[in-house]
């Protein structure tokens, strides 16, 4: 009979994942019921229905997960796992670590990561230094994006809320045994509501904007060869309030923002040797990260810009 190999999947996978399967545990697709991890999934169903618009806002309110956030939207959000310090909370976007390059802690700010294009999210919780380094000592979490399946697809969405929020999204899709891809184009916009006192005569709020395009493209190359590419570019405006030395309390500032842009991708070969028993798999990712505020102050306007580049084989 013929040779049968579930399972062929990477960092992120080649075939949809199904079930029970898990990557996070340890970088291969395995069965939940055969991990002694203590992971929670949250499929694309769960997230439709949840109705929210950021990573943070799914993940907040899961088991051993506590999310914080400075100010309103698009305020420095961070994630700590079973009380860990969010620096050792490792963040993957289908292989690429998302841990800030720029930042001394190398933390991770959810503040701009929506769930556009996302297919699942793996939350691991717990130590895992021996497979991901020792920024993994509270867990992971790994967000994984779509895969496109079936006939050319063309789905628009648009929805609005109050304070002037609203978010629109395009996406196109389609797939065969051959080629797959998914690419989503969105925009999330709000009016905010100020971190300064009406009371205290600051009637400005604090609006926030983020642009992200994200896709996934993928090619099989035969029965033991598959190519697979990933990215996600956000840039992101949240404007911002100042808190005047020596004075407590917050005032307008109608010109200072915090501006951000970041582009992450990652491309990956795959190999399936003797008749599929060994799988094999060469990756290079790309993580790089600008951050800016207009207005720091009696200061030069302070940025930073930090990239991380990581080429990885597995056998």
């Amino acid at each position: 009979p013929p040779t049968i190999v579930p399972g062929r999947i990477g960092n992120f996978p080649a075939e949809p994942l199904a079930g029970d399967t898990v990557v996070s545990p340890n970088r291969n697709a395995t069965p939940a019921s055969e991990s002694g991890s203590s992971i929670t999934v949250i499929d694309q169903e769960q997230i439709r229905r949840g109705g929210q618009n950021t990573v943070a806002e799914v993940l907040r309110g899961q088991l051993g997960v506590d999310v914080v956030r400075q100010g309103g939207p698009g305020g420095v959000t961070s994630l700590f796992l079973r009380g860990g310090n969010s620096a050792h909370t490792k963040v993957l976007l289908d292989g690429i670590s998302l841990n800030d390059p720029s930042n001394a802690s190398r933390s991770y700010d959810f503040s701009n990561m929506t769930v556009d294009n996302i297919e699942r999210i793996e939350v691991l919780r717990g130590p895992q230094s021996m497979v991901y380094g020792s920024d993994a000592i509270g867990g992971v979490v790994n967000i994984i994006t779509k895969r496109g399946e079936g006939p050319l697809s063309i789905r628009a969405s648009a929805m609005g809320g109050s304070f002037n929020t609203g978010h629109t999204g395009l996406n196109v899709s389609g797939g065969n045994d051959r080629a797959y891809y998914s690419v989503t184009g969105a925009f999330l916009s709000t009016g905010g509501i100020s971190a300064a006192s009406v009371r205290n005569g600051n009637t400005e709020h604090d609006s926030y904007n983020n642009g992200t395009i994200s896709g996934r493209l993928g090619y099989n190359i035969g029965d033991t060869w598959n190519l697979d590419y990933v990215f996600r570019y956000v840039d992101a405006a949240a404007e911002i309030d100042d808190i005047p030395f020596p004075g407590p309390l917050p005032i307008d500032n109608l010109i200072r923002k915090n501006l951000t842009k970041n582009f992450s991708n990652r491309v990956q070969l795959t190999n399936w040797a003797v008749e599929g028993l060994v799988q094999q798999k060469v990756g290079f990712s790309l993580n790089d990260i600008g951050r800016r505020d207009t207005d720091p102050g009696l200061f030069i306007p302070s940025s930073f810009h930090g990239q991380t580049r990581d080429v990885d084989y597995q056998i």
